[in-house]
Protein backbone atom coordinates (compact mmCIF):
# COMPACT_ATOMS: atom_id res chain seq x y z
CA UNK A 1 0.00 0.00 0.00
CA UNK A 2 1.41 2.97 -0.71
CA UNK A 3 1.43 5.95 1.63
CA UNK A 4 -0.41 9.10 0.40
CA UNK A 5 1.45 12.54 -0.04
CA UNK A 6 0.96 15.62 2.58
CA UNK A 7 0.74 18.26 0.62
CA UNK A 8 -1.69 20.98 3.57
CA UNK A 9 1.20 21.76 5.57
CA UNK A 10 3.39 22.89 2.57
CA UNK A 11 0.64 24.74 0.99
CA UNK A 12 0.02 26.79 4.36
CA UNK A 13 3.61 27.73 4.22
CA UNK A 14 3.53 28.80 0.90
CA UNK A 15 0.74 30.94 1.74
CA UNK A 16 2.09 32.33 5.14
CA UNK A 17 4.71 34.97 3.57
CA UNK A 18 2.10 36.69 0.95
CA UNK A 19 -0.11 37.34 3.93
CA UNK A 20 3.13 39.03 5.60
CA UNK A 21 3.49 41.02 2.74
CA UNK A 22 -0.18 42.14 2.01
CA UNK A 23 0.02 42.76 5.72
CA UNK A 24 3.03 45.26 5.51
CA UNK A 25 1.37 46.71 2.26
CA UNK A 26 -1.66 47.46 4.07
CA UNK A 27 0.16 48.84 6.96
CA UNK A 28 2.27 50.99 4.91
CA UNK A 29 -0.73 52.39 2.33
CA UNK A 30 -2.30 53.21 5.67
CA UNK A 31 0.60 55.13 6.35
CA UNK A 32 1.07 56.97 3.69
CA UNK A 33 -2.96 57.35 3.32
CA UNK A 34 -2.94 59.21 7.15
CA UNK A 35 0.36 61.15 5.84
CA UNK A 36 -1.37 62.68 2.54
CA UNK A 37 -4.43 63.24 5.25
CA UNK A 38 -2.21 65.33 7.71
CA UNK A 39 -0.84 66.99 4.87
CA UNK A 40 -3.89 68.51 3.03
CA UNK A 41 -5.30 68.98 6.86
CA UNK A 42 -2.35 70.91 7.51
CA UNK A 43 -2.57 72.71 3.97
CA UNK A 44 -6.19 73.65 4.41
CA UNK A 45 -5.46 74.65 7.66
CA UNK A 46 -2.63 77.11 6.84
CA UNK A 47 -4.96 78.24 3.60
CA UNK A 48 -8.24 78.87 5.83
CA UNK A 49 -5.62 80.69 8.38
CA UNK A 50 -3.98 83.36 5.71
CA UNK A 51 -6.78 83.16 2.83
CA UNK A 52 -10.21 83.80 1.92
CA UNK A 53 -12.04 81.98 -1.36
CA UNK A 54 -14.92 81.97 -3.20
CA UNK A 55 -16.29 81.06 -6.39
CA UNK A 56 -19.06 82.70 -6.27
CA UNK A 57 -18.05 85.44 -8.14
CA UNK A 58 -18.22 87.02 -11.52
CA UNK A 59 -16.64 89.50 -13.95
CA UNK A 60 -18.20 92.80 -14.43
CA UNK A 61 -17.31 96.12 -15.97
CA UNK A 62 -19.10 99.49 -16.75
CA UNK A 63 -21.75 99.10 -19.30
CA UNK A 64 -22.55 102.13 -21.32
CA UNK A 65 -26.28 102.59 -22.94
CA UNK A 66 -25.79 104.75 -26.02
CA UNK A 67 -29.30 106.02 -26.74
CA UNK A 68 -30.29 108.80 -29.79
CA UNK A 69 -30.14 112.41 -28.62
CA UNK A 70 -32.23 113.77 -31.92
CA UNK A 71 -34.95 112.67 -33.84
CA UNK A 72 -34.51 111.18 -37.19
CA UNK A 73 -33.99 108.26 -39.85
CA UNK A 74 -30.48 106.95 -39.53
CA UNK A 75 -28.33 106.89 -42.56
CA UNK A 76 -25.74 105.26 -41.64
CA UNK A 77 -24.29 102.69 -39.09
CA UNK A 78 -20.55 102.39 -38.86
CA UNK A 79 -19.95 99.62 -36.66
CA UNK A 80 -21.07 95.81 -36.10
CA UNK A 81 -21.97 93.96 -33.19
CA UNK A 82 -18.90 92.79 -30.51
CA UNK A 83 -16.39 95.40 -32.44
CA UNK A 84 -14.13 97.00 -30.44
CA UNK A 85 -14.22 100.74 -30.84
CA UNK A 86 -11.90 104.10 -29.45
CA UNK A 87 -13.75 106.60 -27.63
CA UNK A 88 -15.10 109.28 -30.06
CA UNK A 89 -15.21 106.49 -32.87
CA UNK A 90 -18.18 107.79 -35.06
CA UNK A 91 -20.89 105.24 -34.41
CA UNK A 92 -24.30 106.13 -35.81
CA UNK A 93 -24.98 109.00 -38.05
CA UNK A 94 -28.72 110.29 -38.51
CA UNK A 95 -29.97 112.11 -41.37
CA UNK A 96 -29.27 115.80 -40.34
CA UNK A 97 -31.14 117.95 -43.18
CA UNK A 98 -33.80 119.34 -41.30
CA UNK A 99 -31.13 119.99 -38.52
CA UNK A 100 -28.88 121.48 -41.57
CA UNK A 101 -32.25 123.72 -42.20
CA UNK A 102 -32.46 124.79 -38.68
CA UNK A 103 -28.92 126.36 -38.04
CA UNK A 104 -29.14 127.82 -41.39
CA UNK A 105 -32.47 129.65 -40.98
CA UNK A 106 -31.36 130.55 -37.20
CA UNK A 107 -28.06 132.36 -38.97
CA UNK A 108 -29.95 134.38 -41.53
CA UNK A 109 -32.32 135.25 -38.72
CA UNK A 110 -29.44 136.48 -36.35
CA UNK A 111 -27.72 138.30 -39.14
CA UNK A 112 -30.55 140.24 -39.73
CA UNK A 113 -30.36 141.32 -36.51
CA UNK A 114 -27.14 142.23 -36.50
CA UNK A 115 -27.78 144.67 -39.34
CA UNK A 116 -30.91 146.23 -36.78
CA UNK A 117 -28.14 146.75 -34.49
CA UNK A 118 -25.99 148.30 -37.34
CA UNK A 119 -28.93 150.77 -37.66
CA UNK A 120 -29.64 151.38 -33.99
CA UNK A 121 -25.82 151.96 -33.40
CA UNK A 122 -25.80 154.67 -36.26
CA UNK A 123 -29.12 156.27 -34.43
CA UNK A 124 -27.27 156.42 -30.88
CA UNK A 125 -24.03 158.07 -32.70
CA UNK A 126 -26.56 160.50 -34.44
CA UNK A 127 -28.11 161.07 -31.33
CA UNK A 128 -25.31 162.05 -29.27
CA UNK A 129 -24.14 164.22 -31.70
CA UNK A 130 -27.32 165.84 -32.13
CA UNK A 131 -27.47 166.27 -28.63
CA UNK A 132 -23.75 167.60 -27.81
CA UNK A 133 -24.41 170.33 -30.31
CA UNK A 134 -27.89 171.38 -28.46
CA UNK A 135 -25.87 171.16 -24.85
CA UNK A 136 -23.10 173.31 -26.40
CA UNK A 137 -25.90 175.73 -27.82
CA UNK A 138 -27.60 176.13 -24.51
CA UNK A 139 -24.69 176.66 -22.43
CA UNK A 140 -23.99 179.64 -24.77
CA UNK A 141 -27.53 180.61 -24.80
CA UNK A 142 -27.07 180.83 -20.73
CA UNK A 143 -24.05 182.67 -20.87
CA UNK A 144 -25.90 185.48 -22.86
CA UNK A 145 -28.76 185.12 -20.93
CA UNK A 146 -26.96 186.41 -18.17
CA UNK A 147 -25.52 189.04 -20.06
CA UNK A 148 -28.98 190.08 -21.02
CA UNK A 149 -27.96 189.57 -24.85
CA UNK A 150 -31.12 186.95 -25.99
CA UNK A 151 -34.59 186.76 -24.48
CA UNK A 152 -35.75 184.26 -21.91
CA UNK A 153 -37.64 183.28 -25.00
CA UNK A 154 -34.83 182.15 -26.94
CA UNK A 155 -32.90 179.79 -23.78
CA UNK A 156 -36.22 178.42 -23.25
CA UNK A 157 -36.34 177.16 -27.28
CA UNK A 158 -32.60 176.33 -26.26
CA UNK A 159 -33.57 174.22 -23.22
CA UNK A 160 -36.17 172.42 -24.46
CA UNK A 161 -34.07 171.28 -27.58
CA UNK A 162 -31.04 170.10 -25.58
CA UNK A 163 -34.16 168.42 -23.42
CA UNK A 164 -35.42 166.74 -26.67
CA UNK A 165 -31.77 166.08 -27.83
CA UNK A 166 -31.34 163.94 -24.80
CA UNK A 167 -34.23 162.24 -24.51
CA UNK A 168 -34.02 161.01 -28.47
CA UNK A 169 -30.19 159.54 -27.19
CA UNK A 170 -31.62 157.75 -24.30
CA UNK A 171 -34.18 156.36 -26.20
CA UNK A 172 -31.82 155.15 -29.18
CA UNK A 173 -29.45 153.56 -26.74
CA UNK A 174 -32.21 151.52 -24.66
CA UNK A 175 -33.42 150.56 -28.41
CA UNK A 176 -29.55 149.55 -29.34
CA UNK A 177 -29.19 147.48 -25.81
CA UNK A 178 -32.56 145.87 -26.75
CA UNK A 179 -31.49 145.15 -29.98
CA UNK A 180 -28.00 143.83 -28.96
CA UNK A 181 -30.16 141.30 -26.17
CA UNK A 182 -32.08 140.18 -29.15
CA UNK A 183 -29.08 139.10 -31.23
CA UNK A 184 -27.41 137.01 -27.85
CA UNK A 185 -30.91 135.33 -27.38
CA UNK A 186 -30.77 134.59 -31.08
CA UNK A 187 -27.30 133.51 -31.20
CA UNK A 188 -28.57 131.25 -28.39
CA UNK A 189 -31.00 129.86 -30.31
CA UNK A 190 -28.71 129.52 -33.24
CA UNK A 191 -25.70 127.68 -30.99
CA UNK A 192 -28.65 125.22 -29.68
CA UNK A 193 -29.63 124.25 -33.40
CA UNK A 194 -25.91 123.80 -33.98
CA UNK A 195 -25.65 121.20 -30.74
CA UNK A 196 -28.81 119.08 -32.39
CA UNK A 197 -27.32 119.37 -35.67
CA UNK A 198 -24.05 117.55 -33.81
CA UNK A 199 -26.00 114.73 -31.97
CA UNK A 200 -27.46 113.54 -35.64
CA UNK A 201 -23.56 111.81 -35.55
CA UNK A 202 -23.67 109.67 -32.62
CA UNK A 203 -20.14 108.63 -31.09
CA UNK A 204 -18.70 106.42 -28.86
CA UNK A 205 -18.84 107.72 -25.31
CA UNK A 206 -15.67 105.75 -24.24
CA UNK A 207 -13.42 103.08 -25.58
CA UNK A 208 -14.80 99.50 -25.96
CA UNK A 209 -16.88 96.97 -27.60
CA UNK A 210 -20.23 97.20 -29.15
CA UNK A 211 -22.88 94.80 -27.50
CA UNK A 212 -27.13 94.97 -28.20
CA UNK A 213 -26.77 96.99 -31.61
CA UNK A 214 -30.33 97.90 -32.68
CA UNK A 215 -29.57 100.83 -34.40
CA UNK A 216 -30.41 99.60 -38.36
CA UNK A 217 -29.88 101.94 -41.21
CA UNK A 218 -33.36 103.67 -42.51
CA UNK A 219 -34.59 103.13 -38.99
CA UNK A 220 -36.96 106.14 -37.08
CA UNK A 221 -35.06 106.89 -33.71
CA UNK A 222 -37.22 108.93 -31.26
CA UNK A 223 -34.71 110.98 -28.83
CA UNK A 224 -33.79 108.69 -25.89
CA UNK A 225 -34.26 105.22 -27.95
CA UNK A 226 -31.58 103.26 -27.20
CA UNK A 227 -28.93 102.24 -30.15
CA UNK A 228 -26.38 99.78 -28.95
CA UNK A 229 -24.21 99.11 -25.32
CA UNK A 230 -20.33 99.75 -25.15
CA UNK A 231 -18.76 97.54 -22.65
CA UNK A 232 -15.69 99.34 -21.81
CA UNK A 233 -12.53 97.76 -21.12
CA UNK A 234 -12.29 98.23 -17.54
CA UNK A 235 -13.32 94.81 -16.17
CA UNK A 236 -13.36 94.09 -12.27
CA UNK A 237 -14.68 91.08 -10.07
CA UNK A 238 -17.65 90.91 -7.72
CA UNK A 239 -16.91 88.33 -5.14
CA UNK A 240 -19.81 87.10 -2.71
CA UNK A 241 -18.00 86.37 0.11
CA UNK A 242 -19.98 85.03 3.02
CA UNK A 243 -19.99 87.45 6.08
CA UNK A 244 -18.07 85.37 8.60
CA UNK A 245 -14.95 85.70 6.06
CA UNK A 246 -15.26 89.58 6.21
CA UNK A 247 -13.24 88.99 9.24
CA UNK A 248 -9.73 90.30 8.45
CA UNK A 249 -10.72 91.55 5.00
CA UNK A 250 -9.75 94.91 4.10
CA UNK A 251 -9.58 97.19 0.82
CA UNK A 252 -6.00 96.50 -0.09
CA UNK A 253 -4.89 93.00 0.25
CA UNK A 254 -3.64 91.28 -2.38
CA UNK A 255 -5.78 88.56 -4.70
CA UNK A 256 -5.42 86.20 -7.08
CA UNK A 257 -8.32 85.71 -9.73
CA UNK A 258 -8.84 82.10 -11.78
CA UNK A 259 -11.61 82.64 -14.82
CA UNK A 260 -13.20 79.22 -15.13
CA UNK A 261 -12.74 79.56 -19.30
CA UNK A 262 -8.77 79.84 -18.87
CA UNK A 263 -7.95 76.89 -16.53
CA UNK A 264 -3.93 77.73 -15.17
CA UNK A 265 -4.50 81.22 -15.90
CA UNK A 266 -3.64 82.91 -12.73
CA UNK A 267 -4.93 87.07 -13.05
CA UNK A 268 -2.78 89.20 -10.02
CA UNK A 269 -5.48 91.56 -8.19
CA UNK A 270 -6.13 93.45 -4.84
CA UNK A 271 -9.37 94.18 -2.75
CA UNK A 272 -10.83 97.21 -4.04
CA UNK A 273 -13.68 97.96 -1.87
CA UNK A 274 -16.23 95.78 0.50
CA UNK A 275 -19.93 97.18 -0.21
CA UNK A 276 -21.92 98.44 2.70
CA UNK A 277 -24.93 96.03 2.77
CA UNK A 278 -25.41 92.64 2.01
CA UNK A 279 -27.04 91.87 -1.51
CA UNK A 280 -30.57 90.61 -0.40
CA UNK A 281 -30.58 94.46 1.35
CA UNK A 282 -30.92 96.21 -2.19
CA UNK A 283 -32.95 94.00 -3.68
CA UNK A 284 -36.59 94.61 -4.88
CA UNK A 285 -37.77 92.79 -2.07
CA UNK A 286 -35.57 93.08 1.09
CA UNK A 287 -35.99 90.08 3.82
CA UNK A 288 -38.36 91.22 6.97
CA UNK A 289 -36.81 89.54 9.52
CA UNK A 290 -38.72 91.14 12.06
CA UNK A 291 -42.22 89.38 11.16
CA UNK A 292 -42.75 85.96 10.80
CA UNK A 293 -40.73 83.08 11.80
CA UNK A 294 -36.49 84.06 11.63
CA UNK A 295 -34.39 81.38 10.30
CA UNK A 296 -30.97 82.62 10.51
CA UNK A 297 -28.73 82.41 7.24
CA UNK A 298 -25.57 83.27 6.50
CA UNK A 299 -25.32 86.39 4.41
CA UNK A 300 -22.94 86.59 1.61
CA UNK A 301 -21.75 90.20 1.33
CA UNK A 302 -20.19 91.63 -2.64
CA UNK A 303 -16.84 92.33 -2.75
CA UNK A 304 -15.08 94.51 -5.62
CA UNK A 305 -11.58 93.60 -6.63
CA UNK A 306 -9.81 95.44 -9.67
CA UNK A 307 -7.06 93.71 -11.52
CA UNK A 308 -3.71 95.42 -10.70
CA UNK A 309 -3.16 95.21 -14.23
CA UNK A 310 -5.36 95.58 -17.74
CA UNK A 311 -5.85 91.34 -18.38
CA UNK A 312 -3.55 89.91 -21.34
CA UNK A 313 -5.69 90.23 -24.85
CA UNK A 314 -5.42 86.70 -25.37
CA UNK A 315 -8.00 85.86 -22.25
CA UNK A 316 -10.46 88.30 -22.95
CA UNK A 317 -12.56 88.85 -20.61
CA UNK A 318 -16.80 89.20 -20.91
CA UNK A 319 -19.43 89.92 -18.19
CA UNK A 320 -20.86 87.33 -16.11
CA UNK A 321 -17.70 84.99 -16.58
CA UNK A 322 -17.88 82.49 -13.52
CA UNK A 323 -14.38 83.16 -11.36
CA UNK A 324 -12.84 82.29 -8.50
CA UNK A 325 -11.65 84.69 -6.03
CA UNK A 326 -8.78 84.17 -3.28
CA UNK A 327 -7.91 86.73 -0.93
CA UNK A 328 -4.71 86.99 1.25
CA UNK A 329 -6.33 88.16 4.48
CA UNK A 330 -3.24 87.90 6.69
CA UNK A 331 0.74 87.77 6.05
CA UNK A 332 2.34 85.08 7.34
CA UNK A 333 4.23 86.56 10.25
CA UNK A 334 1.41 87.17 11.68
Amino acid sequence: MSVPLQTEPSDRNSRKPPSRRRRRLIILVGIVVLLAALAVGAYYYWHSRFYESTNDAYVEGHPVAVSARAAGNIVRVYVEDNQHVPQGELLVEIDPCDYQLRVAAADATVRAKQAEVAKALADVEASRAQWVQQDQDLRRNEELAKQGVITAQTLEHSQAAAATARAKLDADEKNLASVRAQVSQLQVATDQARLQLSYTQIRAPQAGFVTQKSAEVGAYVNVGQPLLVIVTDDMYVTANFKETQLTHMLPGQPATITVDAYPGVVFAAHVDSIQAGTGPVFSLFPPENATGNFVKIVQRVPVKIVFDESPDPNYRLVLGMSVQARVRVRDTQD
